[in-house]
């Protein structure tokens, strides 16, 4: 007959540990430590379209570039990327869902490494939108206009995907 050698391990959760979990605390987050981080978020609330307007226009600057210069097309699209990583990330902190969407669309759009005049209108298509959205502050997800963005992104980004999957 043969004997059962499995063992079963439950490993310490120093994780737990480290973030006030387990016996040493409630694993709760301080609420003075929370209000001070939402008092910092309303605060650059305020700011926010300004300070978005101007890295739209960085991206807008790059994207000029790429359409002037097309032997520094792949160093542009890559620092578009970069800059766009910022804006998707506030986007929904300051209360501008749609920003986030369209710089994550944007974001991964920029990961193909054509470099073709296809994909830099595409990168426009979607610089643009995020100017609409900040100069007209449309916030939350936007509604109508904001799927509507939304879907003629989509449809331009899979047209540019099928074309290079042929």
């Amino acid at each position: 007959m043969a004997t059962d050698k499995t063992r079963f391990v439950d490993p310490p959760n120093l994780l737990r540990r480290k973030t006030g979990g387990g016996p040493a605390g409630g694993g709760t987050i301080d609420d003075t430590a929370l209000l001070a981080a939402q008092a910092v978020i309303s605060a650059q609330a305020g700011d926010y379209p300004e300070r978005a307007a101007k890295d739209i226009a960085a991206l807008a600057e790059e994207h000029a570039k790429a359409v002037r210069d097309p032997t520094i097309r792949a160093e542009q699209i890559a620092r578009i990327g970069m800059v766009v990583h910022d804006i998707r990330s506030e986007g929904s902190t300051f209360g501008y869902p749609l920003i986030t969407k369209v710089g994550t669309s944007l974001y991964d759009f920029c990961q193909y490494a054509q470099a073709s005049d296809a994909q830099i209108e595409v990168i426009g298509a979607h610089i643009d939108a995020l100017r609409v959205i900040i100069g007209q502050k449309i916030e939350g997800d936007g509604g109508e206009i904001g799927a509507e963005l939304l879907n003629m992104l989509r449809l331009a980004s899979n047209k540019f995907q099928a074309t290079i999957h042929k």
